[in-house]
């Protein structure tokens, strides 16, 4: 899993579409993985209260599942997801 940030100057809607179309035809392209999912935050809670992005800048959550660690070092070695 890793957490997603957006660039200086990247709004939440360049964010998403860019995430969503190019990065998710990108991984179509990569080898070895077992899974992928992206999720996409809709809110930042802390301490129950509903916070702006600056506060928690976090856009989204990947997931890549593999076989084994191989599998992994494979996949990350490919120059597509270089």
């Amino acid at each position: 899993m890793s957490f997603l940030g957006r660039k200086d100057g990247v709004s939440a809607a360049v964010f998403q579409d860019e995430w969503w179309q190019m990065h998710s035809a990108l991984v179509k392209t990569m080898t070895g993985y077992a899974g992928y999912n992206q999720n996409l935050v809709i809110d930042r809670i802390v301490d129950g209260e509903s916070v702006p992005f600056e506060e928690l800048p976090i856009e989204g959550v990947v997931e890549f599942w593999f076989e084994n660690m191989k599998a992994f070092d494979e996949c990350y070695g490919t120059p597509a997801f270089k």
